[in-house]
């Protein structure tokens, strides 16, 4: 099989037109049309969604706040200057400094 040259007179070049700055400035100067419209049944749900949401946040603030003031009581109790939490304390850090190395290899 022989393979002749190429004729390039029948290749087809689609005529592509490029915009020009007014153009283009006219698209950007368009005022938008888009809309959303929410039913009274939605912006009552989501109403009540809002309130549950900011309720949970002030009782997990509330049981964060409570869990400090524990913690706290028992710093000043001296509940963490004992040989036996020392040593849970020392393993945690020691678990959690060797899984950092492992996570990080």
């Amino acid at each position: 099989m022989e393979i002749g040259p190429v004729d390039n007179s029948k290749i087809v070049v689609p005529d592509i037109k490029e915009k020009t700055v007014k153009e283009k400035e006219g698209l950007e100067q368009q005022p938008r049309q888009d809309r959303v419209e929410i039913s009274e049944e939605g912006r009552k749900r989501l109403a009540e969604l809002a309130d549950n949401f900011i309720k949970q946040v002030n009782e997990n603030q509330k049981a964060h706040s409570d869990k400090i003031e524990r913690i706290k009581a028992k710093v000043n109790s001296g509940f963490y200057d004992t040989p036996e939490v020392k040593e849970k304390i020392a393993d945690k850090l020691s678990d959690d400094i060797i899984n950092d190395l492992n996570q990080s290899e």
